[in-house]
């Protein structure tokens, strides 16, 4: 039950505009919260004790154990006032009041931040401890796969219909670009290229039978040619449904990663076991072919982005140099987690419209 809902849980998160609403993500929250008291439960009672205990995984849990207290202590107003920001003593001048400060410029944004945290940490955990199992972590896989073709059939059909909604409510921004269920166009191309990377893994991992046995070049050749018509075709429909997806999305930094994923794949099964794949080295051309062959058909948009000089450079450079000046006012204490856009219009309000097209 444990593994079934995480499953669904991950399956059904971007279906609320990607969960970035809160509601739906302390929604999510609170089911990661019941899953691992479950979790624990059945570890207790189990006479086997957890899959991957904490004796092996202290080197992960250790980081992010410090990285959450530390964001806990920035929204709290027990710390030295000197470590507060100075709107804090700069508000209780104004309003002729004690207030408490915290390190945090907007301490209920940090909370949210780090529930959020706490949230993916949950998800990381169970699914480390569930995909020890092959099999489980087959249809882990495979969940993620269908789902991101779902999303991506559901994008493409808006975007070729033109409807401009995402479920039942009109579009706020990026109407030119597919979002699917999601907001914001770079969170999907995001989610996109995981479920590409995946799906292309699945397939050269189903591909890899072939190369198992003995078998002369001629029969070699026969049993590939077969099995692309009879089954392989099941696993190569999902990249391309859901590449073009991404594609049409207009993405750059989506596009950059996916192909940076890719090639990272390639590497990453070159060195592995699975070095009896049939034709390894040309499946890798034809992937990377793919993606360009439906780069240049579909994606104009992105392709226009990539070779234009003209990509607000100049608007880029302040926005990257704001950063910069609020990171050298505090470099060590900073602002507390989650209280980026606050905080960085104290530095540039003039490139605000600009910054709230680049969320996401």
């Amino acid at each position: 039950m444990i593994f079934w809902s995480l499953i669904a849980l991950v399956v059904l998160a971007p279906l609320p505009f990607g969960s970035i609403y809160p509601w739906a993500w302390s929604s999510m929250a609170v089911i990661v919260a019941i899953l691992l008291f479950c979790w624990c439960i059945k570890t207790l009672i189990s006479s086997n004790g957890p899959t991957i205990g904490l004796n092996r995984t202290w080197f992960l849990i250790l980081p992010f154990a410090l990285v959450c207290g530390w964001v806990g202590i920035q929204m709290a107003p027990w710390t030295p006032e000197s470590w507060h920001h100075p709107l804090w003593k700069d508000a209780a001048e104004i309003l002729g009041k004690e207030i408490k400060g915290s390190i945090s410029l907007v301490p209920f944004e940090t909370g949210s931040g780090l529930l959020r945290l706490l949230t993916f940490g949950g998800i990381f955990w169970l699914a480390m401890q569930y995909g020890r199992n092959h099999q489980d972590a087959n249809k882990m896989i495979l969940a993620l796969i269908c789902a991101g073709t779902v999303y991506s059939i559901y994008g493409l059909y808006i975007e070729f219909t033109g409807s401009n909604t995402i479920l039942w409510f009109e579009k706020e921004r990026y109407k030119d670009n597919l979002t699917s269920t999601f907001r914001y166009k770079n969170s999907f191309a995001t989610y996109a290229g995981i479920v590409v990377i995946c799906s292309l893994g699945f397939f050269f991992r189903q591909f890899s039978k072939l190369g198992e046995e003995s078998l002369g070049k001629f029969e070699l050749r026969r049993q590939v040619i077969t099995w692309l018509l009879t089954d392989g075709w099941k696993h190569l429909l999902p990249i391309v449904i859901v590449l073009t997806a991404l594609i049409l999305s207009d993405s750059r930094a989506g596009l950059f990663c996916t192909i940076l994923g890719v090639v990272t794949l390639i590497a990453a099964i070159k060195v592995s076991h699975l070095k009896n794949i049939p034709y390894f080295g040309k499946l890798s051309f034809f992937a990377i072919a793919i993606i360009m062959g439906i780069f240049i058909n579909s994606g104009s948009g992105v392709f226009d982005r990539l070779v234009s000089e003209r990509i607000d450079t100049d608007v880029r450079g302040e926005i990257f140099a704001s950063t910069f000046d609020a990171i050298v006012d505090r470099p060590i204490l900073g602002y507390g987690s989650g209280t980026f856009e606050n905080s960085f219009y104290l530095y540039h309000q003039k490139i605000r419209s600009h910054l709230d097209n680049l969320v996401g």
